[in-house]
């Protein structure tokens, strides 16, 4: 294994890095364990849930301490159910500093990844819709090469119920309010991983399977509405593989684990599907609008000033946002100097100053040209 693959494994700040700019409301703050248990939901594991353990004498901020780190898979509800005030009731035991130290990555208001587990992950505001889209993403094999999933793989749905108001009186409805997923390391250049990438053979390699990525999600009909390296991750060679991200017993220090990592796509909140093997794809009444500042294309931003509103992402949306990933995975930076002007032009030969591959410029080059960007030579 590369050096490269294995300093993506080292521990990252709890920070927030995401700045998503969204057209909707924020997701509702968690409740407190009050409102009736649904009877559909399991309860959570009380068997298994191992008691709170004291943190590493020299723990710094980096480090990612799991909420519960002997849970694996196989610990889960059969029904793939988890109660949230169950969920909640027992993270609360745990001591504030732990569930802080728990943070992996942070998006818009109320919406966080945490290391539940040794190899699971918990987000939290994640809804059925995104869920769903996982899911697909996360089990198909026909769109990729080598037949790998695409997604981190959805382990378990977290449900809440909710009161509403019908034509017929008020009904107790259940609804995903977040998931259980494998476990995975955020690829987020904001953190220092960056200058980690210290050959050009490294950044080809990240590089082009971001590309890959991209496209195999386009071959099964979906577009994911947020391409940007916080979205993208490097999983664990095994879902339920018992190895630790950062092992706590250790101080901090990675453990070894075998086989190659993978690149995986992450938050499927704006995704559309397109269409589908029956050609059928999603209402655009049901798409939560959004995207995120730096990444949208000027063709876009175009549209929704002529048209009044922001309209499903298209294909050549996350390719512009893609060419912009590129940018920055090869060390350019989306607010300096160098990159697109107020006007929407790009200056070609800075660009090439910046990337040293022939073919991941032609990928930069295309995406931004669908995009509306003005090259200039």
């Amino acid at each position: 294994m590369s050096r490269f693959l294995r300093d993506l494994f080292l521990p990252v700040s709890t920070t927030s890095t995401s700045t998503s700019t969204s057209t909707s409301p924020p997701p509702p703050p968690l409740p407190s364990p009050t409102h009736p248990k649904s009877p559909q939901c399991h309860p959570f594991p009380s068997n298994s849930t191992p008691q709170p353990q004291p943190q590493p004498t020299n723990t710094t901020t980096n480090t990612i301490i799991p909420l519960f780190p002997t849970l694996t898979a196989s610990d889960l509800p059969p029904s793939r159910l988890l109660d949230e005030d169950a969920l909640l009731s027992a993270i609360r035991k745990l001591p504030a500093k732990r569930r802080a130290a728990a943070v992996i990555s942070r998006g818009g208001p109320g919406v966080e990844i945490l290391a539940y587990s040794n190899c699971i992950a918990y987000k939290r505001a994640c809804s059925e819709r995104e869920a769903r889209l996982m899911e697909l993403a996360s089990s198909s094999t026909k769109s990729s090469k080598d037949g790998r999933q695409l997604a981190p793989r959805l382990l378990c749905r977290v449900k809440r119920r909710i009161k509403i108001k019908t034509e017929d009186g008020w009904q107790h409805r259940t609804m995903t309010c977040g998931i259980l997923m494998e476990l995975a390391r955020p690829f987020d250049l904001n953190t220092g991983t960056a200058h980690r990438l210290k050959s050009d053979d490294e950044r080809k390699r990240v590089s082009c399977e971001a590309v890959e990525l991209v496209r195999g999600l386009h071959g099964m009909g979906m577009v994911h509405g947020d391409v940007k390296p916080e979205n993208f991750v490097v999983a664990l060679p095994t879902a339920d593989a018992p190895r630790l991200l950062v092992d706590p017993k250790t101080d901090g220090q990675v453990r070894e684990w075998e086989g190659e990592p993978r690149l995986m796509l992450i938050d499927f909140a704006h995704a559309f599907r397109v269409s589908d093997d029956d050609g059928e794809g999603d209402d655009a009444r049901a798409w939560r609008k959004g995207y995120s500042d730096g990444y949208v294309s000027p063709a876009r931003l175009r549209e929704e000033e002529r048209m009044g509103r922001l309209a499903p992402p298209a294909e050549g949306d996350d390719l512009y946002a893609l060419a912009v990933t590129l940018w920055r995975i090869w060390g350019g930076d989306v607010e300096g100097e160098g990159w697109l002007g107020k006007d929407g032009r790009c200056s070609w030969g800075r660009v090439r100053a910046v990337v040293k591959d022939d073919e991941v410029l032609g990928v930069i080059r295309g995406g931004l040209e669908g995009g509306g960007v003005v090259i200039e030579d």
